[in-house]
């Protein structure tokens, strides 16, 4: 998926980055079948600070090597230290 605006499902999504592999558009996990890219480890956690105050979150996650209704991640919400909730 390439940088720019995508609608998926009615929903809009900014993909930042651009053509170049160090541009950043996405954020790759670890998985059970795939944990190193390029001989570099994949992450299992990521924190993304968000710069402002936000109605709604969305996350585009595919997930390729799982079973039918098998959980797979799980997403936590915090407002500095705070825990605001969480969603599998």
């Amino acid at each position: 998926m390439g940088a720019g605006k995508h609608v998926i499902h009615g929903i809009p999504f900014q993909v930042r980055g651009g053509p170049a592999r160090t541009d950043h558009a996405a954020i790759i996990f670890r998985s059970r079948t795939n944990e190193t890219g390029n001989a570099k480890g994949l992450p299992s956690r990521v924190k993304i600070p968000v710069g402002g105050k936000a109605l709604a979150i969305y996350i585009l996650h595919g997930c390729g090597y799982t079973r039918f209704l098998s959980r797979f991640a799980t997403y936590d919400f915090y407002a500095g230290t705070k825990r605001l909730g969480s969603v599998p």
